[in-house]
């Protein structure tokens, strides 16, 4: 339930709620993502909550990931400043 939540906070801009909610999901379980049904969009939105690292790890499991970013997310900003992009 925490990673749900988790992920719905962050999905719609309540990063440090649903950084709260994501961690507690790692800390009871830290495969949890693993075995989401989607866990590339999972790793997703963990992105827009935790940034550079966790958008490597969505992108590791399916590249076209990349293309789902949102150019409006300071996500976007932050990983062309990184050269992630």
């Amino acid at each position: 339930m925490s990673l749900r939540s988790g992920l719905a906070l962050a999905d719609i801009g309540f990063l440090e709620m649903g950084r709260e909610g994501i961690l507690k999901a790692l800390e009871l379980d830290p495969a949890v993502f693993e075995r989401a049904p989607r866990a590339d969009e999972c790793w997703l939105l963990c992105a827009k909550a935790f940034a550079v690292a966790a958008f490597q790890r969505a992108t590791s499991i399916n590249p076209r990931m990349a293309l789902r970013v949102n150019p409006a997310w300071r996500l976007a900003d932050l990983l062309k400043e990184q050269g992630v992009r």
